[in-house]
């Protein structure tokens, strides 16, 4: 596991969160492996910090992000629950 949400093999991990596949072309998913189900929120961000989306998610199990229509390139996905803040970085191939 990375905890600076570098990417390896195919996906992206930080604390208790992983999103794959990266690269992606069309939708990531971000996964959960906490053991507590909470609801949190997870930001996208270009690579200079523009927020591009926030979406609700349920912290566990997986949710599919669509990022179809996001440019290729380096985004960050921000997860922000109760007492925690994990960031990933995915790829955005064409």
């Amino acid at each position: 596991m990375s905890p600076d949400g570098i990417f390896e093999y195919g996906f992206a991990t930080a604390g208790f969160y992983r999103v794959f596949p990266n690269p992606s072309s069309s939708f990531i998913y971000l996964q959960s492996d906490a053991p507590v189900v909470n609801e949190g929120e997870a930001c996208v961000e270009d690579i200079s910090g523009k927020i591009i989306f926030k979406k609700t998610v349920e912290l566990s199990g997986s949710t599919k992000i669509d990022c179809s229509s996001l440019e290729a390139g380096v985004y960050f996905i921000t997860v922000k629950e109760k007492n925690a803040v994990s960031r990933l970085k995915f790829v955005r191939v064409q």
